[in-house]
């Protein structure tokens, strides 16, 4: 299901980040969103879609990637370690 509202917040949050005015979205708006989209993220996989978090052509850097990981990793207090024994076990990467 894809929704205008989806689409605006989208919008919304890409123009931030490309007008650089970032500093208009609260953070804790940014948590609630990153959380449910991780949320979704994880469940939509869980059940067995498989799909890749971004597209190529949207503009997300390797930086992006570190920089997003890095503090998402530290939030769950998980450390790298622990994560690579997870996908060992679960066979996921």
């Amino acid at each position: 299901m894809s929704t205008p509202e989806l689409a605006e917040a989208t919008a919304v949050l890409e123009a931030a980040v490309s007008d650089g005015t970032v500093e208009q979205i609260a953070d804790r708006d940014l948590q609630r969103i990153l959380a449910a989209a991780l949320r979704l993220y994880a469940a939509k996989t869980s059940n067995g879609e498989e799909f890749p978090p971004f597209l190529s052509d949207d503009g997300v850097t390797a930086t992006d990637v570190a920089t997003s990981a890095t503090a998402i990793l530290d939030a769950a207090q998980i450390a790298v370690f622990e994560l690579g024994m997870w996908q060992a076990v679960t066979g996921r990467s």
